[in-house]
């Protein structure tokens, strides 16, 4: 087994940071869409009670901005949403398939994404002004001082921890968010002793669009959460098989593109956290990563060394 730059020189080279650049501006439009849907519902979902309340004549006109809102969030901007999430999972996928020196895998990410629409996008992200920096280490550097079969593994596994971590604290937001909506349109009508149809027309149909966009960001990256944690453990077993000898050569290289399967799944399907959500928890999570790699890369170099 030889050593292999897989983060400290591959990932740095203009290509790859190219890939990097345009993997996050496709995720960055696609998270304005998103934000879009976010914000239209939460203005319907407020200002529906409001209005209810202090101008009762137009309740019928709140519930149907409410209804206007469920479908264009679910005929337009949805399909917006996947569109470029995809986009962006596959250039995320090329990037490290590049890397990690795995097959593309077409049967799940089907064709490789256009050097054109590469270009494009990663000229916009320079267009924006992007500090081109951030694109730089996208892996902890140190897995590039083991061989590369276990460099690969501490490059999934960070995504794996990340992901798992940062989504189990944004579902637990998401659902007190959710609680509070509930809660602010319960204080706003009970006051005024509404009948059934004003409860429906006041509230249940402005506030629905939010319910279900909270409700279904919650559940999903629930899962995610969850599922990132199972993939994490079956990263250790694959680790430890790895370090112990008994799993090796065409067998391993096997279990890490199974394993990047899985990574791609998730990234071309998964909800979006807020930037700002994930810029809160960055520095620390980023400190834990690090220092988890390093951990990681030490014992590999021991075990290589004892072979």
């Amino acid at each position: 087994m030889t050593t292999s730059p897989v983060g400290l020189a591959a990932q740095n080279s203009e290509k790859s940071i190219e890939l990097v650049a345009a993997s996050t501006k496709a995720y960055g439009i696609a998270k304005r869409v998103w934000g879009l849907q976010l914000a239209l519902a939460i203005l319907v979902g407020i200002a529906g009670p409001v209005v209810a309340v202090q101008f009762p004549d137009l309740k019928v006109w709140s519930a149907v901005a409410g209804l206007v809102v469920l479908l264009l969030d679910t005929f337009l901007l949805e399909g917006l949403i996947q569109g470029h999430r995809a986009a962006g999972a596959k250039m995320q996928e090329l990037f490290d398939t590049s890397l990690y020196g795995l097959p593309w895998n077409e049967l799940v990410a089907t064709v490789k994404p256009l050097p054109e629409e590469v270009v494009r996008l990663s000229n916009a992200a320079r267009s924006d002004g992007s500090d081109w920096t951030r694109y730089k280490d996208w892996y902890p550097p140190v897995a590039a001082t083991t061989a590369l079969p276990l460099g690969v593994l501490v490059c999934q596994r960070s995504n794996a921890s990340w992901d798992s971590s940062l989504r189990r604290e944004f579902s637990f937001a998401l659902t007190a968010v959710l609680f509070l909506v509930v809660g602010v349109g319960l204080v706003v009508g009970l006051p005024h002793h509404w009948s059934y149809e004003q409860w429906l027309l006041s509230l249940a149909v402005p506030v629905t669009p939010l319910a279900i966009r909270i409700w279904r960001d919650r559940t999903a990256n629930e899962r995610v959460s969850v599922d990132s944690g199972r993939l994490r453990d079956r990263l250790a077993s694959v680790w430890k098989r790895a370090l112990d000898g008994s799993l090796q050569g065409d067998a391993l290289a096997c279990e890490e593109r199974l394993i990047q399967d899985d990574l791609y799944r998730r990234r071309s399907t998964s909800p979006f956290v807020p930037n700002w959500f994930y810029k809160v928890r960055r520095a620390r999570h980023e400190s834990d990563m690090n220092v988890t790699a390093e951990k990681l890369v030490a014992e590999a170099n021991e075990s290589v060394a004892s072979l």
